[in-house]
């Protein structure tokens, strides 16, 4: 994507700080002329933001959409059921919305790998779910309530669940 959204939140930031600083301001200088071209120029950066998200929105699902079959197999409720109650049996304390979205990466890495579908790709695919993920979690309450233990995530315990549902996965394929 040629526009990184993070810039333009920043630039919505810095013009936003610029339009409240005229309100709190004793000053008369400032004339409503501008307040309104202030108040404009944030609305055009606002709306760039907005046509930026749709866009990435657009590729992030059109990624998604080029293995939906492949993803979607009859199997896939029953596999990543078991990726969960593994999972959980290795960390009793994790959160249920961070359990479902590990236990589903890991269901996508493995599908993907068992069709032979190019690294890079994968990679794509998880970071689409990861920064869908990431959106959600910010708007709602967090994946892992306080206290609560996060996934473990060593080398050795991600490579063994990677076999065993790889193994899985293409025995079903």
């Amino acid at each position: 994507m040629k526009k990184d959204i993070r810039k333009i939140q920043k630039k919505i930031e810095k013009e936003r700080a610029v339009l409240n600083s005229f309100f709190e301001t004793d000053s008369i200088d400032i004339s409503s002329t501008e307040i309104y071209n202030q108040s404009t120029k944030l609305d055009n950066i606002i709306s760039e933001y907005i046509n930026t998200q749709a866009e990435l929105y657009e590729e992030r699902s059109a990624i998604m959409y080029k293995y939906n079959e492949i993803l979607n197999q009859p199997y896939r409720a029953e596999i990543t059921g078991e990726i969960r109650k593994e999972v959980r049996l290795d960390n009793p304390n994790v959160g249920i919305k961070e359990l479902e979205h590990f236990s589903n990466n890991v269901y996508v890495y493995c599908c993907l790998l068992a069709h032979n579908i190019p690294e890079q790709e994968i990679v794509n695919q998880l970071l689409f779910l990861n920064n869908k993920y990431f959106e959600q979690i910010q708007t709602e309450e967090p994946a892992t309530p306080e206290g609560a233990s996060k996934i473990t995530n060593t080398l050795e315990y991600l490579t063994n669940l990677k076999n065993k549902y790889l193994k899985i996965i293409k025995e079903r394929i």
